[in-house]
């Protein structure tokens, strides 16, 4: 240990020494870092957490640096070397001494890089950088002042590099009590970025494409981060929990220009949805609150700001559906609260009351220009999730049928309207965008049967099948449901579906069939 902690000084003291002059012509060209990492398996038996900490720190900073900035160019570019090739080295990943304090440390290098990186009225006291689980408060706090921005020498290089990596690294050896301190960290991180790169790109101040990768990524990180976030003993009304919605919608809202900042808010509010249903024994207020912030942005959607919040509210039925699937949503009430599944449909069914009408006008408006056709593909994407969990809801659980008679049939409606939109614009002009949100709509009905005859889908899968062979555009969702179709199809079905081949080979369309 004692030999451990002195190659750590000599390696520390060369930063140290480089670091007070910017003359390198006397500088050794030598590494001492680079036997410290080649021996990483071997020290870190018989380190502390703070030797660890220190080689991290390292890693981090040399991994993001561009430029040798003071030190000599040979050892910049061997150390540099070192580093990247122990990033692609699935070994590194198995060195639990290191890996246990990774994310802690790299979350807290680009933090502290991205608050140098700006300027404010009230600069940032010490205590935002401290570990404290209020992080997300303070950050709130300095984000709502407004007069936040990215200063002319900023690290804004540093942070992207830094946050990329980390939303790309395996976390399963994450320690499970730091993970609430990592996600705070994160989502403060994720609100005070936001906040001054937002105020950067709409003011013109700088036009740097990875202020916009800092934003996906935080987001990624925070998806990453949630499924091994919480324990029985940790705090669910943790500030970084509670205003994981609010601030993900903020964010759609905000950046909504750009498809990759809108995905990952909503990979994100996914995955808080599923830790909500996984802890709502433990704790049912969680997943209710959550609905509630839920039922704001699904009346953003209604009244203004429909795509931002509609990519936000398909994440979550999406994920309903997958859970409801595996039957992971418990249909298990008691007397003081209602069940995972029961708030689930009930907010399925607000979602449906409030934006039926939207989603209709806007599939009505496909093919006519390609932003028409990308709001019509962000409508029918969410028309099909809705539908597809009503859908199943009537086939797996119809002796407790939370539908009454009239939502059943005003959904029944719904599905054969918007089905009506979809094949009245499969001859149109329309972007591919539009043409795969039609095929998942189709493919989802085919799934979740009980809205329209299983005959009209069928017929409606084999001419966009068609139509698919047509231009060139093969579509594995229409393949995968036909091919369940052909499984489970009785004599009509089949007889349906050797008619039409049979039809169209008749009228000379053999090669598209």
């Amino acid at each position: 240990r004692m030999l451990v902690d002195f190659s750590l000084y000599t390696a520390c003291s060369q930063i140290t020494r480089q670091s007070g002059t910017r003359d390198t012509t006397n500088e050794s060209s030598e590494s001492l870092w680079s036997p410290v990492a080649q021996a990483l398996c071997t020290w870190t038996h018989y380190s502390d957490p703070f030797h660890a900490e220190l080689f991290l720190i390292w890693f981090f900073s040399t991994l993001c640096r561009s430029h040798p900035d003071g030190l000599p160019t040979q050892r910049f570019w061997l150390e540099k070397t070192i580093t990247l090739t122990l990033a692609r080295d699935a070994s590194f990943y198995d060195v639990g001494e290191a890996m246990s304090l990774f994310m802690k440390v790299g979350i807290q290098f680009a933090f502290s890089r991205f608050i140098d990186s700006i300027v404010t009225t009230c600069k940032p006291s010490e205590k935002i950088l401290q570990e404290s689980s209020g992080l997300t408060i303070s950050c709130m706090e300095l984000a709502k002042t407004g007069n936040a921005k990215l200063s002319l020498d900023n690290n804004v290089d540093t942070v992207s590099t830094a946050l990329s990596f980390l939303a790309s690294v395996p976390l399963e050896l994450a320690l499970c009590n730091e993970n609430l301190n990592l996600l705070d960290r994160v989502v403060g991180l994720d609100i005070l970025s936001s906040q001054v790169i937002k105020r950067a790109l709409v003011g013109g101040e700088c036009s740097d494409p990875r202020l916009l990768n800092i934003v996906r990524s935080t987001k990624i990180i925070i998806a990453n981060i949630l499924p091994k976030t919480l324990l029985l003993s940790s705090d669910f009304g943790a500030p970084c929990l509670a205003n994981m919605t609010s601030q993900l919608s903020k964010t759609c809202s905000d950046f909504r220009f750009d498809d990759g900042a809108l995905s990952a808010p909503g990979n994100a509010i996914s995955e808080y949805f599923s830790l909500c249903v996984d802890y709502h024994e433990k704790s049912a207020n969680m997943l209710v609150i959550f609905f509630a912030q839920m039922g704001t942005v699904v009346h953003g959607a209604a009244d203004n700001d429909f795509v931002s919040n509609a990519f936000l509210i398909r994440s979550v039925i999406r994920r309903m559906n997958i859970l409801d699937r595996h039957n992971s949503l418990s249909k298990k009430t008691t007397s003081a609260n209602a069940s995972s599944y029961q708030l689930c449909m009930n907010f399925v069914q607000e979602t449906q009351k409030h934006l039926r009408s939207r989603m209709c006008h806007h599939i009505a408006k496909a093919g006519s220009g390609q932003d028409n056709d990308k709001v019509a593909s962000v409508a029918l994407l969410l028309a099909s999730e809705i539908y597809s969990f009503f859908g199943n809801h009537q086939v797996t659980t119809p002796e407790t049928n939370l539908l009454t008679s009239e939502q059943m049939e005003e959904s029944r409606e719904s599905v054969q309207k918007v089905l009506e939109l979809v094949t009245g614009v499969q001859g149109s002009q329309h972007s591919s965008r539009f043409i795969e949100a039609s095929n998942y709509f189709l493919s989802s009905m085919a799934t979740a049967p009980g809205h329209v005859s299983p005959s009209i889908i069928l017929e409606n899968i084999l001419e966009a099948l068609v139509q698919s062979f047509a231009i060139g555009q093969e579509s594995p969702l229409l393949d995968a449901a036909i091919c369940s179709i052909i499984r489970n199809s009785d004599l009509e079905q089949t007889k349906i579906i050797t008619t039409y081949v049979l039809r169209e080979t008749d009228g000379g369309k053999k090669h598209d069939t």
